[in-house]
């Protein structure tokens, strides 16, 4: 009589799987969350299902939350330094410290303001055009340190830097997909600044 073989079995093998984060990315998120002035955060990449390029009527707000511009404008006369000191005048930075910036997130102008002894170093201003609009800073909103939405001249904006600190990152959108980013700092009342340089510099943007 033959031995009856029983059903094989099959063996399961666990293999480790390790993910390399890309060393850009790891230092992006640290500075986002830092949110220190400097370099703006890049834009957080969209995913299926939003359109930041749509101003729809009917369609108040993005998928991650941030308001539709219902009039939007061309931020395209900022480009460059020479027509944004004009704009923001001697009275808020020192028009010979002009210096273009250019990022990832963006680019634009950056400046030192004043010094309020008229004595030694003043505060530092920047100014960026980003080609994003707020959606992406609504999406990584957990990794800033404040979040306060806002306006500025009826335009949706948000204040990343919390209450109290001597510097401010103001981001207001100048389209679905445009945005314009003011840091100041350090100054009192920094994010009063950067509000009067948001104003000054959007008041020169023609709607699109």
């Amino acid at each position: 009589m033959r031995a009856r073989r029983g059903t094989a079995r099959p063996v399961w093998r666990w293999t480790a799987v390790r993910v390399a984060v890309p060393a850009g990315l790891l230092c992006w998120l640290v500075l986002a969350a830092g949110c220190s002035p400097g370099e703006p955060p890049a834009p957080v990449p969209v995913t299926a299902g939003a359109s930041p390029g749509r101003n729809a009527a009917d369609d108040a707000a993005t998928v991650s939350g941030a308001p539709r511009v219902t009039v939007p404008r061309d931020p395209g006369r900022l480009a460059g330094c020479h027509p944004s000191t004009e704009l923001l005048g001697p009275g808020l930075v020192v028009p010979s410290t002009a210096s273009p910036t250019t990022g990832a997130a963006g680019s634009g102008c950056s400046w030192t303001g004043p010094s309020p002894s008229g004595t030694g170093r003043g505060f530092l201003l920047r100014a960026d055009v980003r080609a994003a609009g707020l959606d992406g800073t609504h999406r990584a909103r957990d990794l800033f340190r404040a979040f306060r939405t806002g306006e500025v001249d009826g335009l949706p904006s948000v204040v990343t830097s919390p209450e109290g600190d001597p510097s401010c990152s103001l981001h207001v959108a100048t389209s679905d997909d445009t945005s314009l980013t003011v840091q100041v700092g350090p100054v009192p009342d920094p994010c009063a600044v950067a509000t009067r340089a948001a104003s000054r510099l959007l008041a020169a943007l023609p709607p699109r």
